[in-house]
């Protein structure tokens, strides 16, 4: 394994473990003084109120002064130490990726935008859940960048798409720079409610007439005159108080289109200013692949992205002001709300169509800097070949990315149009599902535009479609046969569909031998005869005549153990041909099942 980026990623981790340390006590002492300069503040406050109420007032200035300093000072330490903390969690995860520790390693690897068991190879290459391709990948800035890489990981692209991101993914790779300052400006970012802002600006706003916006001016205007002229003495009470229902009743018969306009924007303020400050960031770039030259593109489609996204966080903490209750009595004068909501709603006529395309480059730059990472943390991975005509897929020493380095076997691997499927044989725990595995997950990654754990790979644009964690349901009062059947009909049809990449394991385990070789033989040919490329595995040596039968359409291959003084071994090894024994009884007499 290249050291270089674990050499890297540990010196930085130092570097600001060190800062974390060194601002940590720094805003424990500055919190401790806040404390310390209240109480004596308050102490002398009393003491000199006992002296002289003149140089009480002075005491109780200083110390206020004094007091909101220290405060200030207070908020920038904490700010660098959260900046600082982000930066240790980024470099640590990262190390954990080098060495293999990140599987279940405390990082969020659930999201909302894992499909259902319907999908034919999610749960089947392990795409989501601890320990998943998912997890491995994930930087975690935003929920824009989680549900960008969910899509890219379960919808292969074509292959344009899959090289215009490789292209990105190599120019990222080495600017570890960039995601060390993004990861800083994202704090805070993941759990923004992205979806409510997309839905809220994809509604359209309430229609506000301009006499109505002028009728709103003017009363604000006519209230204060006539609070003024009263408190003056000019007019009798009577008048403001007019002034006042009139007021009222005019914000009551605009509230229900007012609340409708602000509801979006609730204790948003913060998040959406991190997230202007974040698209500020990437706007400032310069790239020169194409697709993160149209990432860029589009946050400056319309508008740009960070100004808009700006303003919209100035309204929204406009929107928090009434919380503070000295600001109420303003707030209800100036019909505050009111007067919020046309501002709101001439930004969502203006910038509001152009949302979800920011959110969607911001997700996209976010995945592509996950992949660029990946990459960078693996020197040794590849950048696979893919090629516009045939279907084909040839891997020299492929391996499995998720596996521990010193438990990954690699294997060479080609099949394509000659054969057009490898029937794989081998006996229990000897390999044969976790080469379908890392078959599957390979192309996932290549039309990504991720590298992968091999030599070389040459590959054609293929859809996976795999039965390797098909499953009965209780609830649903299918057995596992039946839900394998049901798999195999999906793939079936995706095979009149796309270019089907089939991954069957042990097919048709679930019935008698004579039914599973005929059945077996039905549906392989007619996944071949759609134009389907595949890998099949079996230990029914039975099968094993299936491919014998069909070359050079087809290849038996298989994986082997050795069995000495009562242990047994396993090289992971892919070799032609049949395997010439099984070991199922072997492994029950091991573990004391008298057989």
């Amino acid at each position: 394994m290249n050291n270089l980026p674990a050499e890297y990623y540990r010196d930085r981790l130092a570097h600001y473990t060190h800062e974390l340390n060194n601002q940590q006590q720094r805003v424990n002492r500055l919190s401790n003084a806040r404390l310390i300069v209240f109480g004596i503040g308050v102490l002398l406050s009393l003491l000199a109120a006992a002296w002289s109420g003149y140089a009480s007032l002075v005491v109780v200035v200083v110390s206020l002064v004094l007091f909101s300093w220290l405060v200030a000072r207070y908020r920038q330490a904490y700010s660098q130490a959260e900046a600082s903390r982000a930066l240790v969690q980024f470099f640590d995860r990262g190390l954990q990726r080098i060495e293999d520790r990140w599987a279940g390693s405390g990082v969020v690897t659930t999201t909302p935008y894992e499909p259902g068991v319907e999908h034919p190879y999610a749960a089947d290459l392990d795409l989501f859940g601890t320990g998943s391709l998912f997890e491995l990948l994930r930087l975690g800035w935003s929920p824009m960048g989680d549900q960008s890489l969910s899509n890219w990981l379960l919808h292969p692209a074509d292959r344009v798409t899959a090289l215009d991101r490789q292209d990105a993914v190599k120019e990222l790779s080495p600017r570890t720079d960039e995601r060390e300052k993004a990861a800083v400006l994202a704090i805070g970012l993941s759990d923004f409610q992205d979806q409510h802002l997309r839905e809220w600006v994809n509604q359209p706003p309430p229609v506000w007439l301009s006499w109505e916006r002028f009728a709103t001016d003017i009363i604000v205007v006519l209230n204060a005159v006539c609070l003024a002229a009263w408190l003056g003495g000019y007019i009798p009470g009577y008048a403001p108080l007019v002034s006042l229902v009139a007021m009222i009743w005019w914000s009551n018969r605009l509230n229900p289109r007012t609340s409708d306009t602000l509801r979006g924007l609730d204790r948003q303020s913060e998040r959406l200013q991190t997230l202007a400050e974040l698209l500020r960031f990437f706007e400032q770039q310069t790239y020169q692949s194409p697709l993160l030259r149209k990432l860029l593109g589009d946050l400056k489609s319309g508008t740009q992205a960070s100004t808009a996204i700006a303003e919209l966080a100035g309204l929204a903490q406009k929107l928090d002001w009434p919380r503070n209750a000295f600001f109420i009595p303003i707030a209800l004068l100036l019909l505050w709300w009111t007067r919020l909501a046309f501002k709101v709603s001439d930004w969502r006529n203006f910038a509001g169509a152009h949302v979800n395309h920011w959110l969607e480059a911001l997700g996209q730059l976010e995945t592509l800097h996950s992949l660029a990472a990946f990459s960078f943390e693996h020197p040794d991975y590849t950048f696979p070949d893919i090629i516009a005509e045939g279907r084909v897929f040839e891997a020299e020493q492929l391996g499995h990315p998720l596996l521990k380095a010193e438990q990954c076997r690699c294997n060479d691997v080609s099949f394509g149009q000659e054969p057009q499927m490898l029937l794989i044989s081998g006996s229990n725990m000897s390999g044969k599902s976790t080469l379908l595995r890392t078959v599957g997950i390979s192309v996932v990654l290549s039309l990504a535009g991720a590298p992968v754990k091999a030599k070389a790979l040459r590959l054609s644009v293929l859809y996976p479609g795999a039965t390797l964690r098909v499953q009965d349901s209780l609830q649903s009062g299918i057995s596992r046969f039946y839900a394998e059947i049901l798999r195999l009909r999906q793939l079936l049809d995706l095979a009149q569909e796309k270019p089907l990449l089939f991954l069957v394991d042990e097919i048709l385990a679930g019935t008698n031998s004579a039914e599973r070789q005929k059945g077996a033989a039905g549906i392989l040919q007619a996944l071949l005869d759609r134009g389907a490329i595949g890998l099949a595995t079996t230990h029914d040596l039975a099968l094993t005549e299936i491919a014998a039968g069909w070359q050079p359409r087809a290849r038996n291959m298989h994986f082997a153990d050795t069995w000495k003084d009562e242990k047994i071994s396993f090289d992971y090894q892919l070799y032609p041909g049949v395997v010439s024994h099984g070991n199922a009884l072997a492994l029950m007499r091991a573990v004391g099942l008298q057989v």
